[in-house]
């Protein structure tokens, strides 16, 4: 049996509904590797709501033009968790880092954070591969979120704390690993990230007038 079918029985074995999607997933057979040479978990989410797999592998395909998906496997709010590549297949998680990193996501957004079906599952699909005696990521120290990834620093994703998540996925106690951008993310921003907020005073002079937006963004609707 390969580890990826070990994999989908461990977490049925824990309680979880797993759905194998792997005759089905985008490019399912893509480039291959060898377990032992996975160094890195990367962690994910989608950051939109409601995300479903098939969608994203929509956008992949016909937007991206990536002929393989991102995640090897992804849990939706409902915490099924959804197998799309068996380990040894190469996914399109983290630019420049691929080959080595193993790669889980989420759906959720800010809106949105991880829930607790959630969280349980990523722990044990995390569980399962850190004692993987066949696979290269040894540690949970070694699961990183997709920021922590050098030339990722500006990415939002995963998320959570990281720091918080690592805790949690070792002791297993009840760790909340939300987190918020610095500031809040006001709907129609654009993507943009408030970085404080100021308050003050000011004055402005305008001959033809002021066109006000519904939102800080150049995109807005006139109101």
């Amino acid at each position: 049996m390969s580890v990826t079918s070990d994999f989908i029985k461990y977490l049925r074995g824990k309680g979880h509904t797993v759905e194998d999607r792997r005759p089905v997933s985008l490019g399912g057979h893509g480039r291959r590797r060898a377990l032992s040479t996975l160094r890195r978990g990367g962690q994910h989410w989608d950051g939109v709501p409601n995300g479903t797999i098939q969608g994203h592998e929509r956008h992949w395909r016909d937007t991206v033009g990536w002929s393989t998906g991102g995640y090897t496997a992804f849990v939706p709010s409902s915490g099924i968790i959804q197998v799309n590549y068996d380990f040894e297949v190469v996914t399109n998680g983290v630019g420049g880092h691929n080959t080595p990193t193993l790669n889980f996501c989420y759906g959720g957004n800010w809106s949105n954070p991880i829930n607790a079906k959630q969280k349980q599952a990523l722990k044990d699909m995390w569980t399962f591969v850190i004692n993987g005696s066949r696979i290269g990521i040894n540690s949970y120290d070694s699961v990183w979120g997709h920021r922590e990834f050098s030339g990722h620093a500006s990415n939002s994703c995963p998320g959570i704390n990281m720091n918080d998540f690592r805790a949690y996925l070792k002791s297993g106690k009840n760790i909340s690993v939300e987190t918020k951008p610095s500031g809040s993310s006001p709907s129609g921003l654009q993507g943009a990230i408030l970085i404080k907020n100021e308050e003050g005073q000011f004055t402005v002079t305008a001959s033809n007038g002021i066109k006000v937006r519904n939102a800080p963004s150049t995109r807005a609707t006139h109101t």
